[in-house]
């Protein structure tokens, strides 16, 4: 998912914010449980942007 959202694309702030969603949309929390999707998505944006250098 992330991947496909990265493949072909400059990173930058669209392609990071491209990539978290492709991220939350696939997953599948337990009830209750939502709010750990977006506590994850934050860790996968600032993974992104450690690795990448920012989004520029």
């Amino acid at each position: 998912m992330i991947e496909r959202a990265l493949e072909g694309h400059r990173y930058d702030g669209r392609t990071a914010e491209r990539a978290c969603a492709a991220w939350e949309h696939g997953t599948h929390p337990l009830p209750g449980n939502h709010w750990k999707v977006f506590a994850t998505s934050g860790l996968v944006r600032a993974a992104l942007d450690g690795l990448f250098g920012g989004a520029r």
